[in-house]
């Protein structure tokens, strides 16, 4: 009874952390505004978050991915399910540039990013830490340019570095 209690709650963990990342990616980092939403979005938008991880989670255990190829399938999965239902007003508002920008590209690049940080840190090979380096500096560029420049072109204020700052912490307590 406590061994399945104790699996149980570990893969709670999981989807938690799961679910972590790839709200940090998809809101703090694609930046679709988190500081305008308001609170009862948020509400609705963290069980979201849950939910979707936990079925690319069961993709991960299911279909066993740990390599390249599965994180950049399951992260086209995850660009269209989570741009599409959890943040349609930044990703529906122009179809045709925004399918290919915003989708495709800045929702994807991330989410990739986000599930190899989550193989990384769960998985535990020889080569983890070149790897989360690797991923460290990608994710850093695509934060730097797609933050300072994307709130502009669609209207918000600038984003200063202590309100990216700022956000990022609230985001992992």
């Amino acid at each position: 009874m406590h061994s399945l209690f104790a699996n149980r709650m570990a893969a709670v963990a999981m989807v938690i952390l799961l679910a972590l990342l790839l709200m940090f990616g998809s809101e703090i980092l694609v930046w679709t505004n988190p500081s305008g939403r308001p609170v009862l979005e948020w509400l609705l938008l963290i069980p979201g978050y849950l939910a979707l991880s936990a079925v690319l989670l069961d993709f991960i255990v299911r279909y066993r991915v740990h390599d390249l190829f599965g994180a950049l399938l399951l992260a086209g999965i995850y660009a269209l399910a989570g741009s599409l239902v959890l943040n349609p007003a930044s990703t529906l508002n122009d179809l045709p540039r925004t399918l290919v920008t915003r989708i495709m590209g800045a929702h994807a690049l991330i989410a990739a990013e986000m599930i190899g940080l989550f193989l990384i840190l769960s998985g535990g090979s020889g080569q983890s830490f070149r790897n989360l380096l690797i991923g460290c500096i990608v994710v850093g560029l695509a934060w730097g340019m797609w933050v300072k420049n994307w709130p502009q072109e669609e209207g918000y204020g600038a984003v200063s570095l202590p309100t990216m700052l700022a956000l990022v912490a609230v985001d992992w307590h």
